[in-house]
C-alpha cells in the first residue's frame, strides 16, 4: 500500500546566499534538467492598464529570466507542496527537494542551486509595505519596479499609484491639481512610449521599411506626439545657473525632451527635429508642396510639435545635423501672402504650420550651416550664451499675453529680379538664389513696450488697420446694414480675445520706430499659446526724422511660450499678394538683456527719459 506522505523538505541555498560565501561574483553555467523561466513583461503589459486610452505598443522583445535552476530527482515528483501561492517569490522560496535527495557536484563541472530557504522567503514576504516601497525607490527603471512587484503578493500590493507618482515627480515637472491615479497613468504611458523606437523619417531607410513596420511606426509616432504635446503643455521650467555661472532655463520636462531629441538620455532617440520636412507627406511633390497646410488638417500635429520645439532646434547646443530641403524652404520663405498666407480662415484663426516650418528651416540653415553656406552662421556662432533663443519659463499661458521687452532677430531680402524669378518659375525651386541681410544689421535688436496709458488702442489709425487688419474680428470694409433681418436674440455671441497695442524701437545702424497690435489664437492641435502679431515700422533718417521711403509692414506668429516670432515683412506701399512686391521672412527671439547690458527689470532713473517715450513722440510725425 502506497501511502503518500509529506516529507520534511531540505532547503537549498539561493544564489544570493551562495554568492556571499563564494570567492567569485560571476554566474556559473548550471547543470540543470529543468528551469523555472519567467518571461519579462512587455511595457504594454507592465505599465499600461487595459482600460488606458493611451496604450502604447510595446517593443517586440521577449526577454526571459531564469529565476531558479536546479537539479531535480525523480523522487521529488511525488512531493506535495502545501502552499499553492503562484507568485514568483513562492516559486523561488517554496521549491524544495526531498530529504533523501542529494545534489551531486561533478568534478570540473560548474553547478549551482538557487532555491531560497523557508526562513528568508517568509521574511521577505513579511516585509511591511513601507519597506517594499523603500526598496523600489532604489530600482533604476520602471521595468525593474514592475518586476519587483511580481515577486510576491505583498510586493505587488506595495507598488501602488503613490510609488509611481513619486517616480514621476523625480523625472517630470509636477502637474498642479492632478490626482495620484492620473499622474501614475501618465508616468506609465511616458515610460512605455519613450522606450520604443520611434522614427519620423522612414524614407531614409528605403525599401527596408515594410508595410508592417510602417503601421507599427505610425502607432508609435502618434503616441510619441501625444506624449510630447503633454510634456510641452505641462512644462514648468525655471531660470537657473549652469556650472559656468550662465543663466539658463531648465526644467524636468525640458530635460526629458532634450534627452529624447538629442540622443543623450536613457530613452530611445526620436528624430522629430532632424526629420523636419522629411516626415510622411511633408513635401510629397512640387504641386503638393505649394498647398497651404493649416493646423486643422489631419496629420498636422507633427508640424505643431516641431514649431513648439523651435527654441531647442535653433540653439547651437542641440540639433546641429545638416538642414534638409533648403531650396524648398527658400521658395516658401519668399512666397507672397496670396500663395502662402500665414493665417487662414475668415477671422485668421488657423496658422499655416508648414510655411512657418519652412521659414524656421530657412533661418536654421543660415544660422548653423558652416563653410560659408549660412550667410550669418559665423556671427551667430559668436553670440554670447544669453543671446540665443531660450525656451519658455513656467507654464505656457493661453490667451493674449504681453511679450518680453528685449528681442534679437534677423530678416533677409533678395534682389527684385531674383524674387520675381523665384515666384514665377513654374519649376521652382529650380536652383538656390542669393539671400542678403543689411550690412552691419545681421541681428538687429528691438525693444517692445506695452503701456495702454501712453499708447491706447483708440489711437490705432484706420489707415494702418486697412493695411494690417490687426482686428480680424471686425471687417472695417464691410458695409453696415442696419436693416438686417436677423434678430439680435438669435445671433451667436462669441467671446473674442483681447487685442493689446504696443510700440517700440529698433536700435543699431538703421534705427526705427514701430507700432503694432497682438491678439491670441485658439488652440492649434490641442496646443495653446499661439498669437498673431502685426506692426508697421518707420525707419528714420540721419536726423531721426521720418523717412517716407522706408516704411514696412510685418505680420508674424508668436509661438507657444512667447519666446519666438516668425513671419513676413513687406513694403507698406505695395500689395503683399503681388509677385513683384518686395517682401521676405523674419524671425525674432526674446533675450533677457540688450547689447548695452540693460535688463528688463532695471529701474529707470527718475531724471532719464522713460524707455519708449521717443517712439511716442515720433507717433505725431508719421502718416496715419
Amino acid at each position: 500500500m502506497n501511502i503518500k506522505r509529506h516529507v520534511k523538505p531540505k532547503s537549498v541555498a539561493t544564489y544570493t546566499q551562495r554568492l556571499s560565501r563564494s570567492q567569485t561574483s560571476t554566474w556559473k553555467a548550471p547543470a540543470v534538467r529543468s528551469s523555472i523561466i519567467i518571461q519579462t513583461p512587455t511595457p504594454q503589459q507592465s505599465f499600461v492598464d487595459d482600460d488606458d486610452d493611451d496604450d502604447a505598443q510595446s517593443d517586440a522583445t521577449n526577454d526571459c529570466i531564469i529565476v531558479a535552476s536546479h537539479v531535480r530527482s525523480s523522487q521529488t515528483e511525488g512531493i506535495d507542496v502545501e502552499d499553492d501561492d503562484e507568485s514568483v517569490a513562492d516559486q523561488i522560496t517554496i521549491e524544495q527537494v526531498d530529504a533523501g535527495d542529494t545534489v551531486e557536484e561533478e568534478t570540473g563541472e560548474d553547478a549551482y542551486e538557487s532555491i531560497a530557504t523557508d526562513h528568508s522567503g517568509k521574511l521577505f514576504k513579511d516585509f511591511p509595505v513601507e519597506i517594499h516601497q523603500h526598496i523600489s525607490s532604489y530600482l533604476p527603471t520602471a521595468r525593474d519596479v514592475t518586476r519587483y512587484a511580481e515577486l510576491c503578493r505583498n510586493s505587488a500590493a506595495s507598488i501602488t499609484d503613490s510609488v509611481w507618482r513619486e517616480r514621476f515627480e523625480q523625472m517630470f515637472d509636477r502637474i498642479p491639481g492632478a490626482t495620484t491615479r492620473e499622474v501614475a497613468k501618465k508616468y506609465r504611458f511616458r515610460c512605455s512610449v519613450s522606450g520604443l523606437w520611434t522614427c519620423f523619417d522612414l524614407g531614409r531607410y528605403g525599401a527596408t521599411i515594410t508595410n508592417e513596420i510602417r503601421e507599427i511606426q505610425r502607432k508609435n509616432q502618434n503616441d510619441c506626439l501625444e506624449m510630447l504635446r503633454t510634456l510641452i503643455v505641462e512644462s514648468d521650467a525655471r531660470k537657473i545657473r549652469d556650472s559656468n555661472g550662465n543663466e539658463i532655463i531648465d526644467g524636468l520636462n525640458l530635460r526629458f525632451i532634450r534627452s529624447m531629441i538629442t540622443n543623450k538620455g536613457d530613452g530611445k532617440f526620436v528624430d522629430i527635429i532632424d526629420s523636419v520636412l522629411n516626415t510622411e507627406g511633408a513635401l510629397n511633390c512640387k504641386s503638393g508642396a505649394n498647398k497651404v497646410i493649416t493646423a486643422n488638417k489631419p496629420g498636422s500635429l507633427v508640424y505643431v510639435i516641431q514649431l513648439a520645439l523651435t527654441p531647442i532646434s535653433l540653439h547651437p547646443g542641440y540639433c546641429n545635423n545638416r538642414v534638409s530641403h533648403f531650396d524648398v524652404s527658400q521658395m516658401h520663405a519668399y512666397s507672397t501672402a496670396k500663395a502662402q498666407p500665414i493665417f487662414v480662415g475668415k477671422v485668421l484663426q488657423d496658422i499655416n504650420v508648414r510655411w512657418l516650418l519652412h521659414t524656421i528651416n530657412f533661418f536654421k540653415f543660415h544660422f548653423k550651416s558652416g563653410r560659408g553656406e549660412g550667410i550669418i552662421a559665423n556671427d551667430y556662432a559668436l553670440l554670447e550664451p544669453d543671446q540665443y533663443v531660450q525656451p519658455w519659463v513656467g507654464l505656457i499661458e493661453a490667451g493674449t499675453q504681453p511679450l518680453g521687452r528685449f528681442w534679437k532677430g534677423a530678416h533677409t531680402f533678395m534682389d527684385n529680379r531674383d524674387v520675381w524669378a523665384l515666384r514665377t518659375d513654374k519649376n521652382a525651386p529650380s536652383h538656390i538664389y542669393s539671400d542678403s541681410v543689411d550690412p552691419g544689421e545681421n541681428f538687429p535688436e528691438l525693444e517692445i513696450h506695452f503701456d495702454e496709458s501712453k499708447f491706447p488702442s483708440s489711437c490705432w489709425p484706420v489707415m494702418w488697420e486697412r493695411m494690417l487688419r490687426s482686428n480680424p474680428f471686425v471687417d472695417i470694409n464691410a458695409p453696415v446694414n442696419d436693416s438686417s433681418r436677423r434678430s439680435p436674440r438669435k445671433a451667436k455671441s462669441t467671446k473674442l480675445p483681447p487685442i493689446l497695442t504696443f510700440y517700440g524701437q529698433v536700435s543699431g545702424s538703421k534705427p526705427a520706430h514701430f507700432y503694432g497690435r497682438l491678439h491670441a489664437l485658439p488652440q492649434q492641435q490641442g496646443l495653446h499659446g499661439f498669437q498673431r502679431l502685426v506692426l508697421i515700422k518707420f525707419y528714420t533718417d540721419s536726423n531721426g526724422d521720418y523717412n517716407p521711403e522706408q516704411l514696412f509692414c510685418y505680420e508674424g506668429c508668436v509661438l507657444p511660450g512667447g519666446k519666438v516670432i516668425v513671419g513676413r515683412w513687406w513694403d507698406a506701399f505695395a500689395d503683399p499678394k503681388d509677385d513683384s512686391t518686395a517682401s521676405g521672412p523674419f524671425i525674432w527671439w526674446n533675450i533677457e538683456r540688450n547689447a548695452a547690458g540693460i535688463t528688463a527689470d532695471i529701474a529707470v532713473d527718475g531724471n532719464a527719459t522713460a524707455p519708449g517715450d521717443k517712439t511716442i513722440a515720433f507717433f505725431d510725425e508719421v502718416p496715419k
